[in-house]
């Protein structure tokens, strides 16, 4: 079967410019599917859902796709973007570093429905976490 994609980036309209977006790493997919595993499991039974890369999440006029989303507000089947997402983690790479750790860090505190943003770096051991101090953490 031919490779249709044959390494080429894909380009999509996000946080007022074009970038370019890279295909992910293995190490990066099994940390982001990893995490929506857990987030999965620890959230059973609760009304929140963890999302995986395809879940847009609306910043204003534009969008962005963290690589794993939590929401806990009720969406329906059709939905294409999180309005209210609770958590979103960014799994760093080269070529997002600077765009997750000052930009998008930015936009995201700013969203009244977020309760968490998290930040892992995957070359290293480094993670970092922000916590409203005003909401509860998601599934406590």
């Amino acid at each position: 079967m031919p490779d249709f994609n044959a390494g080429r980036p894909i380009v999509f309209r996000n946080l007022d410019e074009k970038i370019s977006h890279p295909f992910s790493l293995i190490n990066h997919n099994c940390m982001a599917g990893n995490l929506t595993r857990k987030f999965g499991n620890h959230l059973e039974g609760k009304p929140c859902t963890p999302f995986m890369a395809d879940m847009k999440v609306r910043l204003g006029r534009d969008y962005v796709y963290p690589d794993v989303v939590v929401d806990c507000s009720k969406m329906s089947g059709s939905d294409m973007f999180s309005e209210n997402p609770a958590l979103i983690v960014e799994v760093l790479s080269k070529s997002t570093r600077k765009t997750d750790t000052a930009v998008k860090l930015l936009r995201y505190i700013n969203l009244p429905s977020l309760q968490e943003y998290v930040l892992i770096e995957p070359d290293f051991v480094w993670m970092r976490w922000f916590a409203s101090r005003n909401r509860p953490t998601v599934g406590s």
